[in-house]
């Protein structure tokens, strides 16, 4: 996101009374589960969790198609996700023509990047 466009956001929260939600999207790492919040609002600061699988190939896809040179995108695929998940999203994104994908499931590790983001952020 722009600066221009992060000013806007933050006056828009701001304005509306809500400056929490930049404290807590500081603190957790997500914007908190509030339906009050504008749709388009959490469209924009959606976090990789909060986008579906196939988004996240879709949006792989279309840069993709614009390079010569394969640009990983990472999925993620929930805790529940089983191995035919893995191999569902592999497959399509090779039907979509993406010349490289990274699939993480959450929690499939020990300690994963946003804990430590957010462990670092509580410090």
């Amino acid at each position: 996101m722009r600066p221009r466009q992060w000013a806007a956001v933050v006056a828009a929260l701001e304005t509306a009374g809500r400056g929490d939600v930049l404290g807590f999207a500081a603190a957790h790492g997500r914007l908190p589960h509030d339906p009050a919040l504008p749709e388009r609002l959490r469209a924009v600061l959606a976090t990789a969790t909060q986008i579906s699988p196939a988004g996240h190939l879709a949006m792989a896809a279309a840069v993709q198609a614009c390079v010569d040179e394969a640009v990983s995108k990472t999925v993620n695929l929930p805790a529940s996700a089983r191995a035919a998940d893995v191999y569902d999203t592999y497959a399509a994104a090779f039907e979509l023509g993406c010349k490289g994908i990274t699939v993480y499931v959450d929690g499939s590790r020990d300690v994963q990047p946003q804990a430590l983001a957010t462990a670092t952020a509580a410090s």
